[in-house]
C-alpha cells in the first residue's frame, strides 16, 4: 500500500521526466513547467502501479534469500541492498517501456502498445535499458539506506527533531539521487525509446556517443550537461517517492507497533 501511494503520486513527474528529455532533442530550451501540466504524464500511471507488488514482493523475496548466505554486518547489509536494487531493476525494465512509449502514444491502449512492442521488437524490446535501470535502482537502494543514517544525523546536529531530520534526510536523499542517476535514466530513455516502431538495438557507447556529439561545437561543460537532460524532473519524482515511502513506512510501523494501539 505504501509502495502503490507513493508510486501513484511520483508517477506523473516520471512522465514529465520523459518529455523533458524528449522536448530537449528539438530544442535546449523548453518550457518544461509547460510540459508538467501536460495531461500526457499520467499516461503511464497504471502502468507504473501494476509493477509495484510483483516487483516489490520478488525483490524481497530475493532479497531475503541472499542474506542467508551474507555475513550479519554492515557489508552483508550493502551487498543485499545492492543486490535488490539491480534485481528490481531487472523486474522494472518491461514496465518501464511500456510506460515510456505510453507517454508518446495517447491513442494506443496499453495492450496495444505491448503488441507493438513485441511485434516489431520481439521480446527483447522489453528488455532494453536493463542494465542501466539494474545500476540505478542499485544506488536507489544504496541512498535510501544511507539517508536516515548519514544525512538524518546531520539534520538531527542542526537541532531538528529526530522525527523531522529523518524525514528531510529522505526527501534529500532522493533529489541527490534522482540528479546523480539522470545519466543512467537518459541512456533507459534512449534505448526505450519508440519501441513500438522498430529500433536498432544499439549499444549504450553509441548512445553516450550520440549524446555527446548532439552539439560538436559545444564545449565540454555543455557536452556534460546534455547528460543530464530532464534533471529536474527526476529530482522532484525521486524526493517525492523517497519521502512519501519513509513517511508511509514510519505510520504504518507505529500503526502496528503494540505499545501504539489505543
Amino acid at each position: 500500500m505504501v509502495g502503490t501511494g507513493a508510486t501513484l503520486f511520483a508517477s506523473p513527474f516520471l512522465g514529465w521526466s520523459n518529455l523533458v528529455i524528449k522536448a530537449k532533442e528539438h530544442s535546449q530550451n523548453p518550457n518544461i513547467w509547460k510540459l508538467l501540466f501536460d495531461k500526457r504524464v499520467l499516461n503511464g500511471t497504471s502502468t507504473y502501479i501494476t509493477a509495484i507488488a510483483p516487483v516489490t514482493a520478488t525483490t524481497l523475496t530475493c532479497q531475503n534469500q541472499i542474506m542467508q548466505y551474507l555475513p550479519n554486518n554492515n557489508l552483508g547489509m550493502i551487498t543485499s541492498k545492492l543486490s535488490a536494487g539491480f534485481i528490481s531493476g531487472v523486474l522494472c525494465s518491461p514496465f518501464e517501456a511500456i510506460a515510456q512509449n505510453a507517454t508518446f502514444n495517447s491513442k494506443m491502449s496499453k495492450w496495444e502498445i505491448v503488441n507493438q512492442i513485441y511485434k516489431n521488437n520481439g521480446i527483447t524490446g522489453f528488455g532494453r535499458g536493463t542494465l542501466v535501470l539494474g545500476v540505478r535502482e542499485s544506488l536507489w537502494a544504496i541512498s535510501y539506506l544511507a539517508a536516515p543514517t548519514y544525512l538524518g544525523c546531520f539534520y538531527e546536529s542542526l537541532g531538528m527533531k529526530k522525527k523531522y531530520g529523518q524525514t528531510m534526510a529522505a526527501f534529500t536523499a532522493g533529489g541527490i539521487f534522482g540528479v546523480v542517476s539522470c545519466p543512467l535514466n537518459l541512456l533507459r530513455f534512449h534505448k526505450q525509446n519508440a519501441l513500438t516502431q522498430f529500433q536498432e538495438n544499439k549499444s549504450y557507447i553509441n548512445h553516450c556517443q550520440k549524446l555527446w556529439n548532439q552539439s560538436p561545437r559545444s564545449n565540454i561543460k555543455s557536452k556534460l550537461r546534455f547528460f543530464f537532460n530532464g534533471g529536474l524532473p527526476r529530482a522532484v519524482a525521486a524526493s517525492t517517492a523517497s519521502t512519501l515511502l519513509h513517511v508511509g513506512m514510519e505510520s504504518t510501523d507505529n500503526l502496528f507497533t503494540p505499545g501504539n494501539k489505543r
